[in-house]
């Protein structure tokens, strides 16, 4: 089991939101915060891509936090001021903990 002290992170998980225009019927999508929780950073992992002829190199980060219900793939993470696309959920600890791999938006 992970030590809770370790979490010294401050992250915002936001979900996405869609609001419909009373005038035209349009929707527009925002991003809102779903809950502003302590994370610790367990690692780190950069890996080479090519798309379109070009090699590029993508960074994801692991981090750990108290396991919850309310997270699906599909959300985002604001850590350190920069905004994430979660791309993997992991459950450890028998749903003690949870490890979200993120990786930076473009």
């Amino acid at each position: 089991m992970g030590d809770v002290g370790r979490m010294n992170e401050k992250i915002i998980l936001l979900t996405e939101v869609s609001t419909r225009n009373t005038t035209d019927g349009s929707y527009t999508n925002t991003w809102t915060t779903l809950a502003s929780v302590w994370a610790e950073r367990v690692g780190e992992e950069t890996s080479e891509n090519v798309i379109k002829n070009k090699m590029t190199l993508e960074t994801t980060i692991r981090l750990r936090i108290r396991y919850r219900t309310d997270i699906e793939p599909n959300y985002r993470v604001t850590y350190r001021s920069e905004n994430y696309r979660i791309i993997g959920i992991k459950e450890t600890d028998r749903k003690f903990y949870m490890e979200l791999k993120i990786a930076i938006l473009n």
